[in-house]
């Protein structure tokens, strides 16, 4: 529980982007507990759940997490998760693991759900197909344009070489 962690305890850090990083950090401080609002409990008044801040240094950097749930293991703070447990961090990286096999896995599916639903949309919208049948005309265009540089680039290099034969 973040609420039981002290000045020099170990927390993770995990930083969510287009590379996942690892950080160990070192506490610097805990705030106490206080409900979710700021508030103070007064006797005989409904528990209400209690969050924490806590300051985390982690390398140079010093990293403050405001409100994290005091009661947790692990909290996310923007695309950071933050944890005092190994182990819950280890599930963490899991659970990353398993959702991008699982989207690498899906990949061919969505490809043929984008090719079928372009296709429906020019069966649906008869100006969508004559746009997509344009554009695909002009690419074929664009192609044998590029072909035909090409050939009158080798025709001219020819060319060149048979009048050098010529004149030597």
């Amino acid at each position: 529980m973040f609420s039981a962690l002290r000045q020099s305890g170990t927390v993770y850090l995990l930083t969510k982007g287009d590379i996942p990083t690892l950080k160990t950090g070192v506490v610097q401080s805990v705030s106490s507990p206080v409900t979710k609002f700021g508030t103070q409990l007064m006797p005989g008044q409904f528990q209400q759940d209690t969050v924490i801040d806590l300051t985390v240094k982690a390398g140079d950097e010093l990293l403050t997490f405001k409100q994290l749930p005091s009661a947790a293991v692990i909290a996310s703070s923007g695309n950071m998760v933050i944890s005092e447990s190994r182990d819950a961090m280890i599930a963490e990286v899991e659970n990353m693991i398993r959702t991008s096999k699982e989207v690498l896995g899906s990949v061919d599916y969505h490809k043929n759900a984008l090719e079928a639903c372009e296709s429906i949309m020019c069966s649906l919208n008869p100006r969508l197909a004559e746009e997509r049948e344009q554009k695909e005309k002009i690419e074929t265009l664009e192609k044998r344009l590029g072909g035909m540089e090409e050939s009158i680039g080798d025709m001219k290099e020819l060319l060149v070489k048979a009048l050098n034969k010529v004149s030597k």
